[in-house]
């Protein structure tokens, strides 16, 4: 019934209307061509056609090597989900016998989709349990109750909103990353998100007025009513000033929802059990399972190779910074996170 078009400029401008119909702000062609330009990345993204000849969904995918030098596809790195956007739930379905099919054709190890909908049971779905992602409705009572609180821990912390300070927000994320065990891609990668998404993009810093630096950082992203927490760094302190900072954050960010007129606010991916897992709760935000769905010879691999990452991340933590730092530029297209 469904007819797979492999995208080109033509439909750009349909393209781009049918996410936006959708509010998936990551699905639109600007997305592709960051990751593209920053990453060398293969586009694999697809229009799906009904028997009449109309768009009836669209599939963004990207490929690339895996840090195991693997082929793989993935929809999409370095966003959380990126749901398939259609009009009828058997849409879903033809798409996964598709994607299948597709893995087999273009030798890919595997490809992954990461998905929020509950449709996804559709498909063959490998739930992720470690990960889930975090709602909150700005219009909702705990947001409100919020933001008439003094929650500045007595004027320790101050929130910077300037677009103009990508160079303290870099680094305070490449420290933290470090910290993590996680490389960090080069600061040329937002400055080309910035450049390319003006109005959508935006920085939170937290000046700490004691120490008068910066120890909390977060890049985040606007579209219509909604606001996306994407890239979050704290700095690591003994006296338990951390959480403090990451809850100051999300506060704030309640707050300039609440001003601007937004209506959802996307708190972004967080592990069960962990220090931001527990504040988020404590906040009020919704949470929600994520799917994440695989298709080809290495599907059931797919969470075995995140289990390996672990171990490299901790390799990662002990090795000198300048080895990490130009490294990390490279090996970070190849984690498809």
């Amino acid at each position: 019934m469904y007819k797979f078009v492999k995208y080109n400029n033509i439909y750009r401008d349909v393209w781009d209307a049918y996410a936006g119909q959708h509010d998936s702000f990551f699905a639109r062609i600007v997305w592709k061509e960051i990751l593209e330009d920053s990453f060398r990345y293969e586009s694999m993204y697809y229009l799906i056609m009904d028997e009449e000849g109309k768009l009836a969904g669209i599939l963004p995918l990207l490929a690339g090597r895996d840090i195991f030098f693997r082929k793989v596809a993935v929809s999409l790195p370095f966003i959380d989900y990126v749901d398939i956007c259609c009009e009828k739930d058997d849409i879903i379905e033809t798409a996964g016998d598709w994607l299948r099919k597709t893995a087999g054709e273009n030798d890919l190890h595997y490809i992954e989709l990461r998905l929020l909908d509950h449709r996804a049971g559709i498909l063959n779905v490998m739930p992720d349990e470690s990960n889930r992602s975090f709602m909150m409705d700005l219009k909702g009572r705990a947001a409100e109750r919020i933001s008439g609180k003094i929650y500045d821990s007595d004027g320790i912390f101050r929130a910077s909103f300037d677009r103009e300070r990508l160079n303290d927000f870099y680094r305070i994320y490449s420290r933290a990353q470090k910290q993590k065990g996680a490389p960090a891609p080069g600061i040329d990668f937002f400055r080309r998100v910035m450049q390319r998404l003006p109005d959508n993009t935006h920085i939170l810093l937290v000046d700490d007025a004691g120490k008068k630096s910066s120890s909390g950082a977060l890049f985040f992203f606007s579209y219509k009513d909604r606001l996306y927490c994407r890239w979050e760094s704290v700095l690591p302190a003994n006296d338990g000033g951390s959480d403090k900072i990451r809850e100051f954050i999300y506060r704030e960010m309640i707050r300039y929802g609440l001003k601007n007129g937004f209506k959802l606010l996307d708190l972004g991916r967080t592990q069960p059990g962990s220090d931001s897992y527990h504040i988020k709760k404590r906040l009020g935000a919704e949470e929600t399972a994520l799917q994440y769905c695989f298709f080809g010879r290495g599907r059931h691999s797919a969470q075995e190779h995140r289990k390996k990452l672990l171990s490299f991340a901790e390799i990662w933590k002990r090795l000198p910074g300048f080895i990490t730092d130009p490294v990390g530029k490279t090996v970070i297209k190849r984690l498809m996170l």
